[in-house]
């Protein structure tokens, strides 16, 4: 695996082409008929790894660009000089990102610790139970671990919080004994996929990549998914009547609601229904779609699967070879060959008539037999 300016590009483009189609498909009734939470988590995790992993594979086919990537190139390799400091317009970006990623860190860390605060503040002053004494513990699966629930008069929607001490915390409201069971069977579920780890470890991609717009439509995305996901595995066991019954507390929970405090507004925070109305109308049309329909055809599984290694199957390189990357390196002299192979530690690039057609990632080739390599 190689990590260059080029691979970095193309693992952009192809989060933006997936992300799209996410977007597509979470928004549109139609598609509700035919996917389900399996299809979403595998698109979804497809785009986290090409942004923790932005590398070209052992399967990518490298691409000469003669006209955009050479301009692109060009245009970063640009020199500037800022407050006596000079470096390529690259360099300075590279600053930049790095010193808004710590920023963006550290305003991540203030808002958890702002969270954690409010939610002490709220347990000294709250009633709390184990999840086991207020709804049937055959119902939990796994009940190896006390989970505490808070109830609260200051809390005026239900939500799970913690990563490594998760505890749940629902309104001081007259809940229906349906109502309080699907909210905590919910909940609960949470707790048992860890999603407020999987939801911290986004929010550090978003942070990393904080100037890269498409990632914030992708983390709500996630978080849509998420609900998506345990709204099946609450579901999956249920009866007719019961699933219904679920489906009817989603609309019930929201009206007892009040407006949701914003400090409460958090990214590690999961919830039952602390969403505008909007998603919730949306995690209802999909559940209701998914009375009948359980999984994903295997069909689209399979092409959700192989999608991602065709949209990132192709790296474009710049047609000519950079002049920063051939300073240095042997100079070419009249009795050498126009054709050759250059070797920069252990990368191979293939130069025609001083051009650069790419790496070569086989150099047993029959094609590039006999082709003589110069090292660097």
């Amino acid at each position: 695996m190689n990590l260059s300016f080029s691979s970095l590009l193309i693992s952009l483009l192809a989060v933006c082409l997936l992300v799209i189609l996410l977007q597509f498909l979470l928004t549109s009734k139609k598609a509700y008929r035919l996917i389900r939470t399996d299809l979403l988590l595998i698109l979804a995790f497809f785009v986290s790894m090409r942004l923790v992993f932005p590398v070209e594979l052992a399967n990518t086919v490298t691409v000469p660009s003669k006209t955009v990537l050479p301009k692109i190139y060009s245009f970063f390799e640009t020199n500037l000089t800022l407050s006596g400091t000079s470096g390529s317009l690259f360099r300075f970006f590279a600053i930049i990102w790095i010193i808004g990623a710590i920023i963006s860190y550290i305003l991540f860390f203030f808002k958890w610790l702002r969270l954690k605060k409010l939610t002490s503040v709220i347990e000294e002053s709250a009633q709390s139970q184990d999840i086991q004494q207020l709804i049937d513990s055959s119902l939990l699966k796994d009940t190896s671990k006390k989970t505490l629930v808070y109830q609260s008069s200051f809390v005026s929607t239900p939500f799970m919080l913690g990563i490594f001490h998760p505890r749940i915390f629902i309104p001081d409201k007259s809940y229906s004994a349906e109502e309080r069971q699907n909210i905590l069977l919910h909940e609960y579920q949470h707790i048992k996929n860890k999603d407020p780890l999987k939801k911290f470890l986004l929010q550090l991609i978003v942070s990393s990549y904080w100037w890269f717009l498409p990632l914030y439509l992708f983390r709500n995305q996630v978080h849509f998914i998420i609900e998506l996901r345990v709204d099946h595995q609450v579901t999956s066991s249920m009866t007719k009547e019961g699933y219904f019954s679920y489906v009817e507390s989603l609309v019930s929970v929201k009206k007892k609601e009040k407006k949701t405090d914003p400090k409460l507004a958090n990214r590690l925070v999961t919830n039952f229904t602390f969403s505008d109305s909007n998603i919730l109308s949306r995690r209802i049309e999909f559940l209701l779609a998914g009375f009948k329909n359980k999984r994903t055809k295997r069909y689209l599984l399979t092409l959700a699967f192989i999608l991602p290694f065709i949209v990132t199957s192709f790296i474009f390189e710049p047609y000519r070879y950079k002049e920063a990357d051939i300073q240095d390196t042997q100079k070419i002299e009249s009795n050498q060959p126009a054709t050759y192979i250059l070797q920069k530690g252990n990368v191979f690039r293939l130069i025609i008539e001083g051009n650069d057609m790419g790496t070569i990632s086989d150099l047993d080739d029959p094609s590039i037999e006999g082709i003589p390599i110069i090292k660097k």
